[in-house]
């Protein structure tokens, strides 16, 4: 799949080369295969369908049309992971079929905590303690980022993030694929309307309007998104993994994040 972004071997990138050739100078790339190493392997083991119906059967996560549905005043739901694997079912079937359901499919975007406490359910402390990790392309002991937030995902084929914008942060997947455009900070805008709808309704006219870059991610790659850069994203694939927002150098976003205790105060 092409890129209008640089795209580099995971195999063969370092953290020195992120630091000096994208980092510094705020430039997005996507890193093939960054998920290469034996923890991502390890994790794409107990990601598969099946470990998840195992592992966590019952405690639940939030699920919204768009992340942080809840900033924008939409209905948040609340799923476990087993249900919402079988309710991806349903969306797989007409993704097929071709057929386009009239409501857009729902993400199950979730904030996890950057601390144990009590209340921490065993998913999301599973999630969060266990399986969470900075991609080696990003560590933190050479690259200096700070971590302000830590979050997963799991969504069909359909569903994604709309255009919005915020600190650098780095995008990892597991299993899927994801359509993504990017836009500098200079061209950057926020929108509410569901990702689906936006790249069918939208990206004519910003394509007229500005540069836009525009990429392919795969299962297994890593993205990094600049500060400010507006990014939309769309699931091709029914598609799980890991996010995460950071602060650098002297990024207005360096002052720490919120401290995200149990999921269920997602903030934009």
């Amino acid at each position: 799949a092409s890129c209008t972004i640089p795209v580099v071997d995971g195999a063969h990138f370092t953290p020195h080369h992120l630091l000096v050739d994208f980092l510094s100078v705020q430039r997005p790339v996507l890193i093939k295969n960054g998920l290469s190493d034996h923890h991502w392997r390890t994790v794409a083991q107990r990601l598969t369908r099946q470990s998840m119906i195992r592992d966590f059967p019952r405690d639940k996560l939030q699920k919204t049309i768009i992340p942080y549905g809840a900033a924008f005043g939409l209905p948040v739901n609340y799923t476990t992971i087993p249900a919402f694997i079988e309710s991806m079912d349903d969306y797989f079937s007409a993704h097929l079929g071709e057929i386009e359901s009239p409501s857009p499919p729902e993400y199950v975007f979730s904030s996890l905590p950057m601390h144990q406490i009590e209340t921490t359910s065993q998913t999301l402390a599973t999630l969060a303690f266990e399986i969470f990790a900075v991609p080696s392309a990003f560590d933190p002991d050479i690259t200096e980022i700070q971590t302000r937030s830590r979050q997963f995902y799991l969504g069909p084929p359909g569903s994604g993030a709309p255009l919005h914008v915020h600190s650098g942060s780095w995008n990892a997947l597991v299993y899927g694929r994801k359509r993504w455009i990017l836009l500098p900070p200079n061209a950057a805008s926020y929108s509410k309307q569901h990702p689906r709808d936006f790249f069918e309704e939208q990206l004519r006219e910003i394509r007229q309007k500005h540069v836009v870059e525009e990429c392919i991610q795969e299962s297994g790659d890593v993205m990094f998104v600049p500060e400010m850069w507006a990014h939309a994203v769309l699931n091709e694939a029914e598609s799980i993994g890991f996010a995460s927002e950071f602060a650098w150098g002297n990024s207005v976003f360096s002052v720490p994040g919120p401290d995200i205790k149990d999921g269920s105060d997602d903030v934009a």
